[in-house]
């Protein structure tokens, strides 16, 4: 018999791996969200692993139906893109079907071997609940920061739009061509009225703006930059520059938007 998983003609013949022990023992940690990264550890008493997933390739609706599936008794793979480098679970049948077998792989591309990283196999049932669980009291927590999870990083978000550019060669612009490129990237504005009517009505004005998305005749466009690049940047020096371009690419952007996680649930495993 030949237990694999093919995506992308990645396989993984489970036959030519040593039959792993059976544990009791699981856990998955699911630590501090940041900037638009989940950090997920998986462990059992012998093995571990860890990665973060991604909000813009938001893995937690698939790893949650897979986990559901695995409960009911089925067999089931998920790949989870983590923007370079994938990582694959894998639930495979096993003689007492109270158990389940459960292998963690990684690929960094279609062409390159996969690497097991962890094999056991476990109580079918604990496992899923365990792990639902964890991920559950997680986003439920008073640690669980929403806005942190669909944030994005100017970095991030330029490398999304294609643009692989290093901090040393941003640092050599100056401020005015850096904020001439800030403005095309992240245009924003400020809307006024040409006139001044009363509170009461500019409030019934924005209303309906907002509603039809057509835009009055009297409203004026304010340009309101939301990055910007002082002229003192000029006479800072090539470390500095750099130092100040790095800080720049760490702000958050929010051009993206991932999943609420708090509204994520599974009837069947919420009952577990």
């Amino acid at each position: 018999m030949e237990a694999a998983f093919n995506a992308k003609q990645i396989r993984i013949n489970l036959d030519r791996l040593p039959f792993p022990e059976v544990t009791s023992v699981f856990s998955a940690e699911f630590r501090q969200v940041e900037a638009g990264w989940q950090p997920v550890v998986l462990s059992t008493g012998k093995q571990r692993t860890a990665f973060s997933a991604s909000h813009l390739y938001d893995p937690f609706p698939e790893i949650i139906a897979w986990l559901e599936v695995v409960a009911r008794g089925g067999a089931r793979r998920v790949k989870i893109d983590l923007e370079g480098v994938d990582l694959y679970l894998l639930a495979s049948d096993v003689p007492d079907h109270l158990l389940v077998r459960i292998t963690v792989a990684w690929t960094e591309s279609q062409s390159s071997a996969p690497v097991v990283d962890m094999d056991f196999v476990a109580p079918r049932k604990e496992f899923c609940r365990r792990f639902y669980r964890a991920f559950r009291t997680h986003v439920e927590s008073d640690r669980w920061d929403s806005q942190e999870w669909v944030a994005c990083t100017m970095e991030r978000d330029v490398s999304q739009r294609g643009l692989e550019i290093l901090p040393e060669e941003l640092a050599s612009l100056d401020a005015a061509t850096l904020n001439e490129l800030l403005w095309k990237l992240y245009p924003s504005y400020h809307l006024l009225f040409s006139s001044t009517p009363d509170p009461g009505t500019q409030v019934a004005r924005f209303a309906q703006y907002a509603l039809s998305g057509k835009r009055p005749p009297d409203f004026i466009e304010i340009p309101t930059p939301l990055f910007f690049v002082p002229i003192e940047f000029d006479l800072c020096t090539a470390e500095e520059r750099t130092a100040e371009i790095r800080e720049l690419l760490s702000e958050q952007v929010n051009s993206w938007h991932g999943t609420d996680l708090t509204l994520l649930h599974s009837a069947f495993l919420d009952r577990l």
